[in-house]
């Protein structure tokens, strides 16, 4: 069976369960050698994530989210709110360059154009630098596909621009 995401979970589930038990799933799901380096970049999500998103009281959280068409994976997809938000992580960064900020941005117009679920609702691609400083309050600007301009965010902005876009 295939399955859209390595991992999907309500964010009260996902708030209560170890970070190895998602880690296992996620390593169960990955169909290649997992090196040392994709385990250490999923537990750095994994503990953003729980960190992050602790006062966002509900919403869906899937990992390595297959991109339809693209056959590539997003690293989280969050549904909260009826909004789609796509993050892509950068490991170690402390700066956000541009090819992340295309790489993310194609990842939400795939979905937009070719997910089923995705063609009807807003989605705020994000470009999350694990390293990177507070970055400014967002600004968000919207296509006219519901689809918004990239955020590049730190990980202490996560939970700031997902309030701003659901209010």
């Amino acid at each position: 069976m295939v399955t859209a995401a390595y991992y999907q979970a309500d964010l009260a589930t996902f708030y209560n369960t170890a970070e190895n038990e998602v880690l296992g799933e996620l390593a169960a799901k990955h169909h290649f050698d997992l090196e040392n380096e994709q385990r250490h970049a999923w537990q750095q999500q994994i503990r953003i994530l729980k960190a992050s998103l602790s006062t966002i009281a509900s919403g869906q959280v899937y990992f390595e989210f297959s991109i339809p068409r693209m056959g590539k994976r997003a690293d989280v997809v969050l549904l909260v709110e009826g909004i789609v938000f796509v993050l892509e992580f950068k490991v170690g960064a402390a700066t956000i360059d541009r090819s992340a900020i295309e790489q993310v941005h194609d990842y939400a117009l795939d979905l937009k154009n070719f997910h089923k679920g995705s063609h009807h609702v807003p989605i705020v691609p994000i470009v999350l630098s694990t390293n990177a400083v507070k970055q400014p309050n967002a600004t968000f600007m919207w296509a006219a596909d519901g689809v918004a301009a990239p955020l590049p965010a730190a990980p202490i902005d996560l939970a700031e621009i997902i309030k701003a876009a659901i209010f």
